[in-house]
């Protein structure tokens, strides 16, 4: 998803990490968390064998006891001991 021609979300798959452009709001960021997450598992998508995402890192911080932990459980993303993992499960 971009905006004014500059991506507003970045997902780093190896490492698990998500960044935001500075000042998106929350529900631009769940737009964007939501058509990443669609383009991932789609078939042939990064994440479809197993269909598994993980977020370690949101702009640089975990997202445990942190307000994105409740846009990410809206979105299906449910706690993990160490991240926010979507498995298509919820």
């Amino acid at each position: 998803m971009l905006q004014s021609g500059v991506p507003i979300l970045l997902y780093e798959h190896g490492g698990a990490r998500w960044t935001t452009l500075p000042g998106v709001g929350d529900e631009l960021a769940a737009e964007a968390v939501s058509l990443c997450l669609a383009h991932l598992t789609c078939s042939g998508g990064l994440a479809t064998r197993p269909t598994r995402l993980l977020v370690h890192r949101w702009n640089g911080a975990s997202p445990l006891e942190a307000p994105v932990q409740a846009m990410l459980a809206s979105l299906g993303f449910r706690r993990d001991a160490l991240a926010m993992v979507w498995d298509g499960l919820t």
